[in-house]
C-alpha cells in the first residue's frame, strides 16, 4: 500500500504542477516500498538522490510560476522550500554516511510535511493562480 495516495484534495488546480506533485509523491512511495522490503544501501541512496534533485526542479518551477503571478508569498514559500531541501540533504548525508536515518518516522515526517505543504502553501498559489 503506498505511503500517499493522490486525490483531488491534493490538487492546486494548476495541471502542471498537479502533475509534478503527482511524480513527486511516485518517487516517496518508491522510496517507503524501498524500505519496507529493506532493499539495499544503493537503491535507497539513488532514490533519496533521484527525491532531492526533483525537490530542486519541482521547487524551481513552482517559484517560477509564483514569480509570474507577483504571489505576494514568495520569500515566505521559497524559505520553507529550502528548509525542506535542506532536510533532503541531511538524510542523504546521513544515509552516504552510514548513519541510517530512514525508517518510519522519517518518512511519516515525509509525508506529513509535503502533504500539508500542498495543502496550505500551495494551494494558496493555486488560489491566485485562479483569481488572475
Amino acid at each position: 500500500m503506498p505511503l500517499i495516495v493522490w486525490n483531488e484534495g491534493l490538487s492546486v488546480g494548476i495541471y502542471d504542477m498537479d502533475e509534478q506533485h503527482k511524480k513527486w509523491i511516485g518517487i516517496i512511495n518508491e522510496l517507503d516500498d524501498a524500505l519496507l522490503n529493506k532493499r539495499s544501501i544503493e537503491i535507497l541512496t539513488k532514490i533519496v538522490k533521484e527525491m532531492e534533485d526533483y525537490t530542486h526542479l519541482h521547487f524551481k518551477e513552482e517559484e517560477r510560476l509564483m514569480e509570474g503571478l507577483n504571489y505576494p508569498d514568495l520569500a515566505s514559500h521559497k524559505v520553507i522550500h529550502e528548509n525542506f531541501k535542506n532536510m533532503v540533504q541531511d538524510i542523504k548525508k546521513d544515509l552516504l554516511s552510514g548513519e541510517i536515518v530512514l525508517g518510519t518516522t522519517v518518512m511519516k515526517m515525509i509525508k506529513g510535511w509535503l502533504e500539508a505543504h500542498i495543502m496550505g502553501e500551495d494551494k494558496r498559489y493555486g488560489k491566485a493562480a485562479s483569481n488572475k
